[in-house]
């Protein structure tokens, strides 16, 4: 998808929050919909998350527990459900920088030491939507 911020981005998942991880997992599961293959997260200051992958759909599931308060926030005050469409791009510094320019707030954003990152970005202004971009891999 060519992106107004004139960057390649590419479709990676949707993010919906839940309460019970593992209640909605085999609720999913059981509809015969997901097959969750990936679990992490969790742990002090991480959201417990599973992947499920069908083709080249991906859904996420968020269950918050400690950790910034983002998805906990959506849960408290909104309930189970979607919660932010994600992104992959090549540079996630050039990202932020292109979005923080035309006046997008960063409702969280983390690096990790490989250098793999995300910023979550707020669209909700019209349609209540997040955007998740996400930095995979360190810039060759």
């Amino acid at each position: 998808m060519e992106s107004s911020t004139g960057s390649n981005w590419k479709f990676n998942h949707i993010g919906v929050v839940v309460r019970d991880m593992d209640a909605a997992v085999r609720y999913y599961e059981s509809l015969g919909i997901f097959t969750f293959q990936k679990e992490f997260g969790g742990g002090e200051g991480r959201a417990r998350m599973r992947v499920a992958e069908m083709d080249v759909n991906r859904i996420e599931l968020i269950a918050p527990s400690s950790g910034p308060p983002l998805f906990r926030e959506f849960l408290d005050t909104k309930g189970e459900g979607f919660h932010h469409i994600a992104y992959s791009v090549d540079s996630l510094d050039t990202e932020i920088a292109k979005m923080t320019g035309k006046g997008i707030s960063i409702l969280m954003s983390m690096r990790r030491p490989d250098g793999s990152g995300i910023a979550f970005f707020d669209l909700r202004k019209i349609g209540d939507v997040v955007i998740e971009l996400m930095q995979l891999q360190k810039p060759v």
